[in-house]
């Protein structure tokens, strides 16, 4: 009998957990669907294999953490830990890589090194799927941040190749076709420069 109680109140927890589950997937509500998407979880253990639902944790979190700017850098955290958990769980998916890439580009904070691990990221999320117009634009934006002009504009040309009609991006290439120019021109100063002061220590004195 006691038994049977036992396997009446897990039946329960599940039952709860998949009612959770809906309304977590469905609402609009970024701090709904963390609240319905965790307690799920607690409830039924096997949920811990659903990639889907950290996905979904992850996208709350991200968008909770772009509406509270204050708490921006916890909130994204948070988001990033929710994208790995899924991309652990299905190192297939491509949008996972762009997901995680996309959230932590606001952390990177222009740092060389995390900037070289987002470009990692969306290298693979491209290799998976060679038609994904949001990460050829992400690496382009993430490129820009690295300097790498003529990268940038390389993967902008991408993305427009997939999609002609993205204004945005049209105007990311022209920014980014605007930088290459400076970016030479300012090569050429250093150059001028450079030589200056190689003559001098060379012809004068």
């Amino acid at each position: 009998m006691a038994i049977d109680c036992f396997s009446k109140a897990i039946l329960e927890k599940i039952k709860l957990a998949s009612f959770l589950v809906k309304f977590g997937i469905e609402t609009l509500d970024a701090t709904a669907s963390i609240k319905y998407l965790t307690k799920a979880i607690e409830l039924d253990n096997n949920l811990t294999y659903n990639y889907r639902l950290f996905e979904k944790l992850g996208i709350a979190y991200y968008n909770l953490a772009k509406a509270n700017s204050q708490k921006l850098s916890d909130i994204l955290e948070k988001s990033i830990i929710n994208f790995q958990i899924a991309l652990d769980l299905n190192p297939a998916n491509p949008n996972l890589y762009y997901y995680l890439a996309n959230a932590k580009i606001d952390q990177a904070n222009v740092n060389p090194i995390f900037l070289l691990e987002i470009l990692d990221l969306l290298n693979q999320a491209i290799e998976l799927n060679p038609l994904y117009e949001d990460a050829f634009i992400l690496r382009g934006r993430t490129y820009s941040y690295l300097g790498c002009f003529t990268e940038s504009i390389n993967d902008y040309i991408k993305a427009i190749g997939i999609n002609p009609r993205n204004e945005n991006t049209i105007a990311s290439l022209k920014i980014q076709q605007y930088n290459l120019s400076l970016q030479r021109d300012q090569d050429k100063i250093i150059s001028i420069k450079d030589l200056n002061n190689w003559m001098k220590g060379n012809y004068e004195g």
